[in-house]
C-alpha cells in the first residue's frame, strides 16, 4: 500500500487534491476502481495493475483524475453508489441489482470522458499513450479475430469513449475508427434492436459532444444523469437509473 501512496504523490501534489487517500494492491489485474467519500473527506484507491508498468500508470493517474473530480464537484463523479429503489427491498431483490449495476458500469463510461480531459490537461502525453495502447490492442483484435473482447453491449461504450478522447484531444489513432468497423461487421445486431454501427455512431458523438465540467455541483449532475441515460437508451439496458441527491450525496437509484 505504500508503495502505491509514493507513486501517487506527485500526481496528488500536481491535482491539488486535499481529502485523505488510501491506496490498495489488489489481486486481480483488471481491477482500477475507488470509493471517495464526502463526509470522511477521503479517497480509497484499489489497483490491480503490476507496478511499473504503463498500464499501472495509467490507472493510478485516471484515478486521482476521478478524485479530482469528487472534490471539484461531487463523489458521484468518482463513485457509483447504488441504492435499491424501495428502501423495504428483500435480500433477493437486492441481490438481484447485481446485473443492474454491471448496466450502470457500462452506461457510466461518460465520466471516464471528463477523467480524460483532466488527464489532458495536466499529462497529455500520458493520455496520448494511452490511447496508442489500445490502437494497438484494436490492431491485434483484427489480426487475431479477437472480437469478443469489445463485444457489445459492454464493449461499445468503452470504445466510443477512446474514439470521443482522441478527437476531443485531437490525438490521431487510426485503429480506433478501423476496429470500430469491424466491430459493426461482426456484431451487425446484438439482442435487441440495435444495429451496432449506429449505436457507435450515436455513442461517440454523444462523448464527443459532452460539455466538460463546470464546477457547478447542480449542472454537472445534471449532463451526468441525462447522459448515463441517453446511453441506456442507445444500448436499450433494462434500467431506468436517476441520481437522488441531496446536499450531501448523490447515489444513484435503480
Amino acid at each position: 500500500m505504500e508503495s502505491i501512496a509514493a507513486e501517487a504523490r506527485p500526481y496528488i501534489e500536481t491535482l491539488g487534491l486535499r481529502w485523505v487517500i488510501t491506496c490498495e494492491q489488489v489481486p486481480d489485474p483488471l481491477i482500477s476502481d475507488m470509493m471517495s467519500d464526502k463526509k470522511t473527506q477521503s479517497h480509497h484507491l484499489m489497483i490491480g495493475a503490476r507496478p511499473g508498468t504503463l498500464s499501472r500508470q495509467i490507472s493510478l493517474v485516471r484515478l486521482l483524475c476521478r478524485a479530482s473530480l469528487a472534490e471539484q464537484v461531487d463523489p458521484a463523479l468518482s463513485t457509483r453508489i447504488v441504492v435499491a429503489d424501495r428502501p423495504s427491498a428483500s435480500p433477493d431483490e437486492i441481490k438481484a441489482l447485481g446485473g443492474e449495476i454491471d448496466h450502470l458500469r457500462n452506461a457510466w463510461q461518460v465520466v471516464e470522458v471528463w477523467t480524460g480531459d483532466v488527464l489532458a490537461l495536466h499529462w497529455p502525453q500520458l493520455l496520448q499513450q494511452e490511447l496508442y495502447r489500445i490502437g494497438e490492442v484494436c490492431d491485434e483484435v483484427q489480426a487475431t479475430g479477437g472480437w469478443s473482447q469489445f463485444a457489445p453491449p459492454a464493449g461499445l461504450p468503452i470504445l466510443a469513449r477512446y474514439v470521443a478522447q482522441a478527437a476531443r484531444h485531437r490525438i490521431p489513432v487510426p485503429s480506433l475508427d478501423t476496429v470500430l468497423s469491424g466491430i459493426a461487421k461482426h456484431y451487425p445486431v446484438y439482442p435487441g434492436t440495435i444495429n451496432t454501427y449506429e449505436t457507435i455512431a450515436e455513442l461517440c458523438c454523444l462523448y464527443q459532444q459532452l460539455p466538460g465540467i463546470s464546477g457547478n455541483r447542480t449542472r454537472d449532475l445534471t449532463v451526468l444523469e441525462r447522459s448515463v441515460n441517453k446511453v441506456v437508451r442507445l444500448l436499450e439496458l433494462p434500467i431506468s437509473p436517476r441520481l437522488m441527491v441531496d446536499a450531501d450525496n448523490a447515489v444513484w437509484v435503480l
